[in-house]
């Protein structure tokens, strides 16, 4: 009888213990996501990768870079040209006023 008592002495001991770790695993529960917030995530996902193609790659972006560079060289040839012309001009004009 001693060694029955013993041994449910030892059960209820490791029921109270199973059920202190039950207690701790549901108040880790509260901070996991519901499969509502992982519909809501892969919604958001989905969205942006809808959006996603529609932007442009490091390539495309270097690709207007080279363009913009080439349009500021042709414009500051065309400025400094028509410098030159301008100030032609003007000489022209004084020399024959003078």
């Amino acid at each position: 009888m001693d060694d029955v008592l013993r041994r449910l002495g030892v059960v209820e001991s490791l029921v109270a213990q199973t059920r202190e770790d039950v207690s701790a695993i549901k108040a880790g529960f509260t901070h996991l996501a519901t499969k509502a917030d992982l519909n809501d995530l892969k919604a958001d996902i989905s969205a942006i990768k809808a959006t996603l193609p529609h932007l442009a790659t490091s390539a495309e972006i270097n690709g207007v870079r080279s363009d913009l560079h080439a349009l500021e060289t042709k414009l500051i040839r065309w400025l400094v040209g028509t410098m030159i012309a301008a100030v032609s001009a003007a000489f022209t004009i004084a020399k024959f006023v003078n």
